[in-house]
């Protein structure tokens, strides 16, 4: 309840809702006092031009990413004993049947499966059912592994909703097995907090990113002109911003 609770204010937070409330806020305020709602209106308008920017995304992104990209080649020496993918979503899909990994899940799972070819590692795939759903997001994991790519899934953890309890219940299937390092595979701009919440848990951690930012692009109209993919970048960095922040007042 409490998780279903906080995420949904959290909504209110994200762009651009917290922008039109902002310029909402600002208008209506403006009979009253009108400085106060002028100033709440252009700040609205303009964090709202700021998050839908490219070169805002390419600088801040960057900014969670504990790791640069590297190839699941660069991994097969690693000391690592299993490999951990964690769950990004699902998604409505009648051609599948019903439902199945979003695009940000498969990009970790077709990581995940290039390091298991790489390394031989065992892999964990870590997804609960958030939203009260038949399946685990970790059964629709095991799916797209198995049936797309030809890779073995030796733990299935359908308990978590969030990346705590990712971490929390893949640390007790892990120790259960004798396991201490694992390399965590997500998003980059996932894994400085993903990374902070197993390590709490006692594992040794090696991030491996994917879907990674980029940096700081160059300057062209079409970086520069508000984008609804830019925007959806803003809202996953502001996500991992207060997923830190609640983490750390938490803890």
């Amino acid at each position: 309840m409490e998780i279903a609770i906080v995420k949904s204010l959290a909504y209110f937070l994200y762009p651009p809702t917290s922008n039109v409330i902002l310029i909402f806020a600002g208008l209506l305020l403006r009979r009253r006092w009108r400085r106060i709602g002028s100033g709440l209106t252009v700040l609205g308008a303009v964090t709202l031009l700021i998050a839908s920017s490219g070169l805002f995304t390419g600088f801040v992104g960057p900014l969670f990413e504990p790791v640069g990209p590297q190839t699941a080649q660069q991994f097969a020496n690693s000391n690592a004993e299993a490999i951990v993918v964690l769950g990004g979503g699902r998604v409505r899909a009648l051609e599948y049947g019903d439902e199945t990994v979003s695009m940000k899940t498969l990009l970790r799972l077709r990581f995940g499966a290039s390091l298991h070819r790489a390394t031989g590692l065992p892999i964990l795939v870590s997804g609960g059912s958030v939203s009260g759903e038949p399946r685990s997001e970790a059964e629709l994991m095991r799916e797209a592994l198995v049936q797309e790519f030809g890779v073995p899934v030796r733990w299935i953890e359908g308990q978590s909703r969030n990346t705590e309890a990712n971490a929390r219940y893949s640390a007790k299937l892990l120790k259960e097995a004798g396991l201490g390092h694992i390399i965590l595979v997500s998003q980059a701009v996932h894994l400085r907090r993903a990374v902070e919440m197993f390590e709490a848990q006692g594992l040794e951690v090696t991030p491996a990113g994917t879907d990674f930012n980029g940096g700081l692009p160059e300057i062209s109209l079409k970086i520069v002109a508000p984008s609804s993919w830019a925007l959806e970048d803003s809202q996953a960095l502001t996500h991992e911003w207060l997923g830190i922040l609640w983490y750390r007042m938490r803890n």
